[in-house]
Order: C-alpha cells, then structure tokens, then sequence
C-alpha cells in the first residue's frame, strides 16, 4: 500500500470493459492477460469473441489465466492453432492458489 500511496499520481485511472481496454490496444502490447472469472458472466459466443481479440492482441509467446466457478468454456475450435491449453500448468496453480474454490485455466498463445 505504501508503494501505491508514493507513486498515485502516475497511476492512470480508467473506466471501461476488458474488451474495451484490449481492443484500444495496440498488438503486441501485452504479453500476459488475467481474465478473472469473467467466462462465468459471458455466453460461449461472447466469450469465443473475447478470446479471438486477446489472440489478435496479444505479442508472441504470450500466456494467459481464467478462472471459473460455475462454466469452464471450451476454446473455440477456430483458435486451437493459436491458443493451447495448459491443464498441468493450471493444476500447479491450484496447489498454490488464494482462492481454491476458482479452477483455473492457463492458455499459451502461439
């Protein structure tokens, strides 16, 4: 807290969706994407829409973690090329997770 106290006016506060902040964006910007548990509030197509974007987004090489309570979304086929699941690296997390009621989902970006 002390680190965001000292450093508040370089803090850059905006107000808007995932999609949003990802699609202002440019590619290669980012390299890791956090999707919370946002895949429990988004039908499959919505979602399969999100995830399309992150992969168009996303630099080379990149990684990115969901969380789910409630609905574990299949990647879309049309991605499988591009974004890989990594059920192992979630399994890892898990042992070490805050928040063991989440399962998480890791997915490398190729």
């Amino acid at each position: 807290m002390r680190r965001v106290r000292e450093s508040h006016a370089s803090i850059a506060w905006r107000l808007e969706s995932y999609r949003e902040a990802v699609d202002k964006s440019p590619p290669g910007r980012f390299n890791k994407f956090h999707l919370s548990n946002i895949g429990d509030w988004m039908g499959l197509e919505e979602y399969a829409e999100l995830l399309a974007l992150v992969c168009e987004r996303a630099a080379p090489s990149s990684l990115a973690i969901s969380r789910y309570i409630h609905l574990d979304h299949p990647l879309p086929e049309a991605l499988r090329e591009r974004l890989v699941r990594r059920d192992d690296r979630g399994e890892e997390l898990v042992r070490s997770d805050r928040f063991p009621f989440y399962n998480l989902v890791v997915m490398e970006l190729r």
